[in-house]
């Protein structure tokens, strides 16, 4: 179970931060594999699907864009089948794989294969962007590299060393001290480097952290209320982090 001690639960890979060596498997394990937490016991689940992330800031509205993923090879008995999500759109296609088990150790010359997924440029946006590879069927594969070509427009962002996944309100709302609180939340990844964050909502405190790299408990920042100039109503915020460096900003909500 080395592999899980590893690269388990939701690997990010930051572009223009992060390292393969550090932050990347080079091989993508399917659900029938054991050594990965697959197999019988697990209900032959899909379970690894690490991301990558990069962020723009230009993009193009017009123009193709073409994902190319080429592997050293793939499982020859149990053919990885491999699904690829960019920004939420979803492709999915067999790798017909001839190596056996030794390529995972060297031991066996890889068989090269590659497929292309191409999409219109008006998928990307700008600020972060996602594509998520897995294997949803079959075996392992082993990554050679994965390319991205957009439009001469698109423009890559700063990356550093904290990735903030997503930020966005809770479908929900409750009572907490006779106010109304929205939770919003903002899921994060913190790298290498500590880093001092600062967390800002319209007509809220800001609320200031130091995140770290290194896993940790909960942490409550102290509630303090204001009264919004514009909405007339109570509000409150609150900081979590978590031990996956999650944070969730509570706003009182009309």
């Amino acid at each position: 179970m080395r592999f899980l001690a590893h690269h388990g639960g939701e690997k990010s890979y930051y572009v223009g931060y992060s390292t393969p060596e550090l932050h990347w498997s080079y091989v993508l394990p399917g659900p029938l594999d054991g050594w990965a937490g697959g197999g019988y016991w697990a209900g032959y689940h899909p379970r690894h699907f690490p991301s990558l992330y990069f962020r723009l800031d230009r993009v193009a509205r017009q123009g193709d864009c073409r994902l190319t993923c080429c592997f050293v090879g793939g499982n020859d008995k149990r053919p990885p089948r491999i699904r690829v999500e960019i920004n939420g759109h979803r492709f999915e296609q067999e790798l017909q794989g001839e190596n056996t088990r030794r390529l995972l150790t060297g031991e066996e010359e890889g068989h090269f294969r590659e497929f292309h997924v191409d999409f219109p440029a008006e998928w990307l946006q700008i600020g972060m962007n996602r594509i998520r590879p897995g294997t949803v069927k079959g075996s392992w594969a082993v990554f050679d590299c994965i390319r991205l070509t957009t439009p001469d427009r698109c423009r890559m962002g700063e990356a550093s060393s904290t990735l903030v996944r997503s930020a966005q309100s809770a479908p929900f709302e409750y009572e907490r001290d006779g106010r109304r609180m929205l939770p919003i939340f903002v899921e994060m990844h913190q790298f290498d480097s500590p880093r001092r964050l600062t967390f800002e909502l319209e007509g809220c405190p800001a609320v200031t952290r130091t995140s770290s790299s290194k896993p940790r408990g909960h942490l409550l920042a102290t509630n303090t209320s204001v009264r919004s100039r514009s909405m007339g109503v109570p509000f409150g915020i609150s900081v979590y982090l978590s031990r996956k460096f999650s944070v969730e900003v509570c706003c009182g909500w009309r």
